[in-house]
């Protein structure tokens, strides 16, 4: 390639303005990552602070009372996010959830939130074995 000063005016500001793009681009998409990861981290803050808030509110009976079932029962429900969709269909299968007046269990989009305290039992056994086989 020949030298810089070399080169027709026409191919000096051709590659000055793709330089110029380039730089601008690679600054933008800096920015834009992070500026994501900031937000990531805003919500992943806000998430976390909603739980503990959640989890301190249904603790506090069991801890005040001394109730060791209550904790065990708060607790066993505080899943990885990657094991809410097998813990769910363990419960489903627990629960027999296909034959009329069994119940209901859902997750809503901030915590999972799972009904029918009375086959908590019977739950238990079946997630404690499908988590591990997962």
């Amino acid at each position: 390639m020949r030298p810089f000063r070399d080169l027709p005016i026409k191919s000096k500001l051709t590659l000055m303005l793709a330089l110029t793009a380039a730089v601008s681009v690679a600054l933008s998409g800096t920015a834009l990552m992070l500026n994501e990861a900031r937000l990531i981290k805003t919500s992943t803050v806000q998430t976390l602070t909603a739980l503990a808030k959640v989890l301190g509110a249904n603790s506090a009976a069991a801890l005040t009372f001394d109730d060791r079932a209550a904790a065990n029962e708060t607790l066993f429900f505080l899943l990885e996010e990657h094991l809410v969709k097998p813990v769910l269909e363990a419960i489903k299968t627990a629960g027999e959830f296909d034959k009329p007046g069994t119940g209901i269990a859902f997750v809503l989009p901030v915590e999972e939130v799972m009904g029918l305290e009375s086959q908590m039992e019977k739950f238990r056994v079946e997630v404690r074995d499908k988590q591990l086989k997962i």
